[in-house]
């Protein structure tokens, strides 16, 4: 009896065979778990970013020029189809973030005022920007009229 026999050789190649399916099917199943949570994850912020949009409908200050100290007033209309936390809205006047103060959520389709003491001011009245985000990282701006 030389080697190994036929029957038991088969018997090795098919355990060999089956504990790599094995080993396959796990790693296989590892990968596409991640990427379904991480596909999931990445559909529910889009969708959360798309739910929240909105525009600058005006911005207009109380001084002429809007200088430090005077009250910045900004319209915001929520064009999304969630609410806009009043929280989360963020003014910069010339990328110069201001306090801000909003009169409270935005509903769908409707306005809210938001109240701004201003800080720092570079341009003047019908050349600074308005800037307003949100904390989706949605961003609205317009040209401050006086």
């Amino acid at each position: 009896m030389k080697g190994v026999s036929a029957v038991i050789a088969i018997i090795l190649i098919l355990m060999i065979v089956v504990a790599l399916a094995a080993l396959a099917y796990t790693w296989f199943t590892g990968i596409f778990t991640d990427l379904t949570e991480t596909t999931g994850e990445s559909i529910t912020q889009t969708t959360g970013k798309m739910a929240l949009q909105f525009s600058l409908e005006s911005a207009s200050c109380d001084a002429d020029p809007c200088a430090v100290g005077s009250t910045l007033t900004v319209a915001i209309r929520n064009t999304g189809s969630g609410q806009i936390v009043a929280d989360s809205v963020a003014l910069y006047l010339d990328d110069v973030f201001q306090d801000s103060t909003c009169s409270s959520g935005v509903d769908v389709d409707s306005i809210a005022e938001c109240t701004v003491t201003t800080k720092t001011v570079d341009g003047t009245c019908g050349s600074s920007i308005v800037k307003a985000t949100i904390g989706s990282g949605v961003e609205s701006s317009k040209t401050l009229v006086c």
